[in-house]
Formats: C-alpha cells, sequence, structure tokens
C-alpha cells in the first residue's frame, strides 16, 4: 500500500516523539516535564515531545537537541513555555546563550524530505526507542 509524504511525516514525527518520551525517561520508566516539572509515565497522554523552537516546520521537526519531554499543558495551552525551556538548558543541560541562540536560529533553515526521507526517519527512531525500552526495561 502507498503512504502518502504527509501520513509518511505524521509516522515520522510519532516514531521521533516517542524516542524522545523514551530517551528522556528515568529508570522506572516517568518522564519529567522541562518545563513545569509534571511526572508522567514516558507512554501516557499527558506527555508530548516538545519544541524549544517554536513551530513545526522541517528544520527542527526531528532536530534531537531541540525536543525534550514536556506536558500537554506546558506544550499545547501555555505555547511551549519557551523561557522556562531556555532556563531548562541553561540550568540543567549547561547551555550557554550563544548555543541558545545558535538553537533559536535552527528554525531558519531549510530542509526538505521524501516520503522515503520519513519513512526511513520513522524505522530509525522507532528502531531507538526499542533499543532504549529493553535496555532500561520499562
Amino acid at each position: 500500500m502507498k503512504i502518502s509524504k504527509s501520513g509518511a511525516k505524521a509516522k515520522a514525527w510519532k516514531a521521533f516523539a516517542r524516542f524522545i518520551k523514551v530517551n528522556h525517561a528515568d529508570k522506572f520508566g516517568m518522564c519529567h516535564c522541562v518545563t513545569c516539572g509534571l511526572q508522567r509515565a514516558w507512554n501516557d497522554s499527558d506527555i508530548h515531545a516538545g519544541h524549544f523552537v517554536a513551530g513545526r516546520g522541517n528544520a527542527v521537526l526531528f532536530d534531537e537537541d531541540l525536543v525534550r519531554p514536556q506536558c500537554c499543558g506546558c506544550n499545547m495551552f501555555r505555547g511551549g513555555e519557551q523561557t522556562k525551556f531556555a532556563l531548562y538548558f541553561k540550568k540543567w543541560e549547561h547551555k550557554t546563550d550563544e548555543q541558545i541562540e545558535e538553537y533559536l536560529n535552527r528554525r531558519n533553515k531549510i530542509v526538505k524530505y521524501s516520503t522515503g526521507d520519513y519513512l526511513r526517519i520513522c524505522e530509525e527512531y522507532n528502531n531507538k526507542a526499542d533499543a532504549i525500552i529493553s535496555l532500561k526495561s520499562i
């Protein structure tokens, strides 16, 4: 069955978001929202993969540096809490102002993906997530 480009993109995003959540989950499978601290299981629907750089453009969509677990409230209803996200990066990941600025500038890059690219991204991140789930036994 042939898949549309938008369908492939959706599958790639789902796999990438799954990877982000399991990668940042603790040994008990719990994720903490990087902006408010809410704790939920990595597979709870209230935990999203939130972007530090707003927008779903291809330049930042699958960027592991820019995406962390975020609760639905912070990600959807409070606009991503970019200021708190930046504070998280500085305090917990020891990012400099220059690194934060570089992250913000990534949104301006032009990145184009084909349907095949999206399907490869989906496979890559599903494999990465499966390996982490197995390693952490979550």
